[in-house]
């Protein structure tokens, strides 16, 4: 495993196999007739599942460290970066400090105290990281970030499994993360069934914005 392991009480508390979705489905009953539904399609995302087999190690390269993240002052780095890729902001020149009352900075700091949340930094600068992973309240992987100079490395494979590892040690063998990504977004749908994460047979953010399938589904 990555070695790393805490305590996380409940806040994960509901299995994600792939045949086990109801948390999917009251989450959709909570997004219909949202403004989000007049843009179903920025939404449309490959559904992945976890592997069930034990990951294997990767080794960090040399002058990197792999650690928890914290709800310190880097999340201005975090929530810029998730509003550039969002395009909720479009100039990657604004300084951090910027989004320091950004509205989703809230989710990221949740994410971080509440699940496993992992970060890589270099013992350059060991308190901003370069690349990062996190676990949303659905039991969501996402954020996976990794700068654009220290791409090539394989840390987006470590944090990857530094998640599933700890949902493993957590939770047990049972237990599964998901993750999603745009469909346009082929370099991680590459990745992550490079990993053995399992892509499923429907799109599970498109469901949020379709009344019909709660009918379908007897909700």
């Amino acid at each position: 495993s990555s070695g790393i392991n805490a305590e996380y009480g409940d806040t994960v508390g509901f299995s994600l196999q792939s045949d086990h979705f109801d948390h999917v489905f009251e989450f959709i009953e909570s997004r219909l007739g949202t403004k989000h539904r007049q843009e179903a399609s920025f939404f449309e995302h490959h559904l992945f599942v976890s592997p069930c087999d034990s990951t294997k190690d990767l080794q960090l390269p040399e002058g990197f460290i792999l650690k928890q993240l914290e709800p310190v002052e880097y999340i201005n780095k975090m929530t810029k970066q998730w509003a550039l890729e969002l395009d909720f902001h479009t100039d990657p020149n604004t300084p951090e400090e910027y989004f320091v009352n950004f509205p989703f900075r809230s989710t990221i700091i949740e994410n971080i105290t509440k699940r496993p949340s992992f970060g890589i930094f270099t013992a350059e600068n060991p308190d901003k990281p370069i690349a990062w992973c996190t676990v949303y309240s659905n039991g969501d992987t996402g954020m996976l970030h990794v700068d654009e100079e220290y791409r090539g490395m394989k840390l987006a494979r470590i944090l990857l499994r530094a998640a599933v590892d700890t949902f493993r040690d957590t939770f047990g063998s049972e237990y599964h993360t998901h993750a999603c990504c745009q469909l346009k977004n082929i370099a991680s749908a590459n990745l992550l069934s490079s990993e053995g994460w399992v892509k499923q047979p429907f799109n599970n953010k498109r469901m949020y914005f379709h009344e019909d399938l709660l009918a379908r589904f007897g909700k």
